[in-house]
């Protein structure tokens, strides 16, 4: 698989059945790569855009700050996640996007998206039960922010970034990590000391183990079992389809 509109593919895919002709017609969308440096905002808040982005490669980020310059994160987002497909619907946005580590983006015009999902209502439908999957994911993070412990919260998150980076064997699970103690912070609600603490928690217990930049969970089992995560809100179960025949299926 290669090509930046592979990686958004994979992801509607995963999520609703689509033939032939229209995975034809999504991969034969147009638009620009760009290349974001390791900490830039690549959309602003109450900024109007014109595109939507695709990350290609890297992890990026959703921010929000308060009148004192103080950052939430509420989301993190991995190769293939579109993070601001909402502003085909409302272009001024109300949150920004900043990478983490250095990212490649594929930026795609609405004028086209919009045309593209005129002709073809499946994708429209794959591009919306993606948004509902999104929210999906948003609610979790609430519910993590809000009710879990520190140690609790920062393995939970661990452990979603592990099965969103396609990391999700049941024994040893690695991946790169290239978060700092703030930015899980800013994801968690805790102060660097707090996460700190907790991350130390974890190793003692001999549930992570990080080093130049990765990040080694030694049993996977265990370690949801102390984060108290189930992957379910992540995965479907099955690709659905509501509108039409999905017919002629793509391999």
């Amino acid at each position: 698989m290669s090509g930046p509109m592979h990686r958004a593919l994979a992801r509607l895919t995963a999520q609703t059945a689509l033939n032939a002709d229209e995975v034809e017609a999504l991969l034969a969308v147009s638009g620009r790569d760009e290349h974001v440096r390791a900490g830039a905002e690549f959309v602003r808040r109450d900024h109007e855009v014109s595109t939507i982005c695709i990350i290609v490669e890297g992890l990026a980020a959703r921010t929000v700050a308060d009148s004192n310059g103080l950052r939430q994160i509420t989301a993190f987002y991995v190769p293939g996640d579109m993070p601001d497909i909402l502003s085909l619907m409302q272009p001024r946005v109300t949150s920004s996007l900043e990478a983490v580590s250095e990212c490649q983006l594929f930026r795609v015009p609405h004028g086209q998206l919009a045309s593209l999902l005129s002709r073809f209502p499946a994708l429209m439908e794959a591009f919306w039960r993606y948004t509902v999957w999104d929210d999906i994911v948003a609610t979790e993070w609430v519910v993590n922010v809000g009710k879990r412990p520190g140690p609790q919260r920062i393995a939970h998150l661990l452990c979603e970034l592990g099965v969103r980076l396609g990391k999700d064997e049941m024994d040893l699970v690695s991946f790169p990590l290239p978060l700092t103690q703030s930015v899980l912070g800013e994801a968690s609600g805790l102060s660097a000391v707090h996460v700190n603490r907790c991350l130390q928690g974890l190793r003692r217990k001999g549930l992570i183990q990080f080093e130049k930049g990765e990040l080694t969970i030694p049993d996977w089992q265990k370690m949801t079992e102390e984060a108290g995560f189930d992957d379910g809100y992540l995965k479907p179960e099955r690709p659905l389809r509501l509108f039409g025949s999905p017919a002629a299926m793509a391999n």
